[in-house]
């Protein structure tokens, strides 16, 4: 299943502003709100958790409800990105109650229902969005079922699409050991708690890459001539100067992140690069925690 592509005409510079639940979200530009959207691709680990306790012929079931999800909303999409104009009406068409609600798609949708047409490049966006996520959705639920039929584990299956996972974390998540910003999950996957109190120090080189995640959200410090920080939710890719940089949500970091990655604190990661380039220093500020790739080469703390 591929998600069709929309022919979104030009940037919005309109403010969008949504009422999820209580509280009412404020976008200054589209892009802004297809920034926040990019977070929300993935299947979040509850809902993982969930799939892996479901039975062969209930998580067929699944697949199937969500695949026929996927056909009904196709036309309504191709619709809606033909005629940018009068998307408003197809999308009045759309079954509320039938989406997912993991990571509020069915509040979005329902928010965005209320609006008037100039609201009309919004709907196409999160539309082609949420066709995105239930592509990964179908295919983590295919990944799952053959691993339960087979009787395998994760890692001796063929990947499908991007949601290969380890037997390590795959058990985390089965047995509920593993959640939100869980150190469980990070530490099934590979990767290792910061410290809060003592910075770890990681020395550099050209071509080194560090995989980190703050809570379960992946980045990725890589040293090209350069210090370089990855979203690799948002596939965005941001410089780190010489000295301190504070990332997190909070306006006064040097690396701001969205807003709306609720689990990322406001000063969430100090990264502290040496005046020579030679290391850096990495120290947890978080609520929800830190990670680095336990293969990275760790020479002392200070």
């Amino acid at each position: 299943m591929t998600a069709p592509a929309m022919a979104i005409r030009k940037p919005n510079t309109t403010t969008i502003r949504l009422k999820i639940g209580l509280r009412e979200v404020v976008f200054g530009l589209l892009s802004t709100l297809e920034f926040a959207l990019e977070g929300r691709l993935d299947v979040p680990t509850k809902r993982v958790r969930l799939l892996l306790g479901m039975g062969v012929d209930q998580l067929d079931g699944e697949a199937k409800r969500i695949e026929q999800l996927h056909k009904d909303l196709v036309p309504i999409a191709r619709a809606a990105s033909q005629d940018a104009d009068g998307a408003d009406k197809p999308f009045h068409a759309i079954p509320i109650h039938r989406l997912c609600q993991e990571h509020g798609w069915w509040e979005i949708f329902a928010a965005l229902d209320e609006k008037d047409n100039t609201y009309n490049e919004a709907r196409a966006l999160v539309l082609s969005k949420y066709l995105q996520y239930l592509t990964n959705h179908r295919e983590l639920i295919a990944q799952i079922s053959l691993w339960s039929q087979q009787q395998k584990h994760p890692a001796e299956l063929e990947p499908v699409g991007d949601h290969t996972l380890s037997y390590k974390a795959f058990m985390a998540l089965r047995d509920g050991t593993a959640g939100k910003g869980d150190k469980a999950l990070n530490g099934a996957m590979g990767y290792v708690p910061l410290s809060k109190t003592e910075a770890l120090r990681i020395p550099l080189r050209e071509g080194l890459v560090i995989p980190i995640r703050l809570a379960e959200r992946p980045f990725t410090i890589f040293f090209a001539s350069d210090l370089w920080l990855r979203n690799e939710s948002s596939r965005t890719t941001e410089p780190l100067h010489v000295g301190v940089n504070i990332i997190g949500r909070g306006d006064v970091c040097d690396i701001i992140l969205d807003p709306s990655y609720h689990d990322i604190s406001r000063r969430h990661l100090k990264i502290d690069v040496s005046l020579k380039k030679d290391a850096i220093y990495l120290l947890d500020l978080s609520t929800h925690g830190s990670f680095v790739s336990g293969e990275v080469e760790v020479v002392a703390k200070r």
